[in-house]
């Protein structure tokens, strides 16, 4: 009879522990007992990159970026994404850093974007517009007040084959001039190069880009703007955007918070920017970028511009419009088609 009873005992804890097990496996009934289910946490790492590297130009788009950069050296950032920054002087070098993967996230001329995208049939998004114009034609010739003053004129200008290049070409052709005929371009290497040969009396029209033109204005030998292209590109009513960001296709789909977080910080160091002259002329100098009673002049003479989404791509669509009627090569020989826009 006790036998009966312990047996019967047995059977009973078995199936309590039957029992017990079937509930906690319930939700789901191909979990072994005791496994942790890890696979969410994985994928939250998956989001969330070691460092976001990003790469601008030394000049407006490193200017725009020196707040951020700032706070990333002195370790007192509380922005989401763990940051590196390159600086580089030549569009060319950050070009090969996005194609490479050496980099994430890069400032580049808006027509090398439209170009790259078509080239690598689309390994590259556009996700920012930084900067619309950014040139002035500077003289030391009074004379010089309209566009008919150029006419027999030499130009000395930086930028051949970039956006530089069209943009300077389309407002001349816009008022009534003939490249090569009635006024004759020189283009030369590099910006710096240009201020050399104002400086050293070897050049008396020069087309520079800021900061670079606030730099020859503030060494105080001369020279003046001549003719104010900001004013000449309105009146002509020409979309001008020099500058975006991009982001390469296969990070952006790997790491889409990174993206939203770096657009989010962009934001607010383009606010900061613009509203704090004078402390972000400091950082500027900081990144080795000008000096910084040259940044402060040179900030509200540069038309910087940070847009995103929809605006972004209106802005892209009708400068790429341009080029393509201008030199369809400039942007890759076709227009870019609206995936190499990221407007979530």
């Amino acid at each position: 009879m006790k036998t009966k009873k312990l047996i019967a005992v047995i059977i009973a804890i078995i199936m309590l522990v039957g029992v017990f097990t079937a509930c906690k496996n319930v939700d789901d009934p191909e979990q072994p007992s005791g496994i942790v289910d890890d696979t969410e946490e994985a994928t939250t790492e998956e989001q969330t990159p070691e460092i976001v590297r990003v790469a601008v130009l030394k000049g407006p788009t490193g200017m725009q970026m020196s707040y951020l950069m700032h706070e990333v050296n002195s370790g007192t950032t509380t922005y989401k994404n763990n940051y590196s920054f390159v600086v580089e002087s030549a569009p060319d070098v950050v070009n090969s850093a996005i194609l490479s993967g050496e980099v994430d996230i890069a400032a580049i001329p808006s027509n090398a974007a439209a170009a790259l995208f078509n080239k690598t049939n689309g390994k590259i998004k556009i996700i920012a517009t930084n900067t619309l114009n950014v040139l002035q034609l500077l003289t030391n010739d009074a004379t010089i007040t309209s566009f008919a003053d150029l006419e027999g004129k030499t130009i000395i200008a930086s930028g051949e084959g970039t956006t530089a290049q069209y943009v300077l070409e389309k407002i001349l052709t816009e008022n009534g001039l003939v490249i090569g005929e009635t006024v004759n371009i020189e283009y030369i290497a590099e910006h710096s190069e240009s201020v050399t040969r104002a400086m050293n009396g070897t050049a008396d029209i020069v087309v520079l880009p800021e900061p670079f033109a606030t730099q020859l204005l503030s060494a105080d030998i001369g020279y003046n703007i001549g003719i104010d292209l900001n004013l000449a590109i309105d009146a002509a009513r020409l979309n001008i955007i020099m500058g975006v960001y991009v982001v390469r296709t296969e990070f952006l789909e790997k790491y889409p918070t990174a993206v939203e977080n770096f657009l989010e910080d962009g934001l607010g160091t383009h606010t900061f920017l613009t509203s704090s002259v004078d402390v972000v002329a400091t950082y500027i100098e900081e990144s080795d970028i000008m000096p910084a009673a040259v940044a402060a002049k040179a900030i509200p003479n540069i038309r910087f511009r940070f847009e995103t989404g929809e605006k972004m791509k209106e802005l892209c669509d009708g400068m790429f419009d341009m080029l393509f009627v201008i030199n369809p090569q400039s942007i890759g020989g076709a227009l870019p088609t609206a995936d190499i826009y990221y407007t979530n």
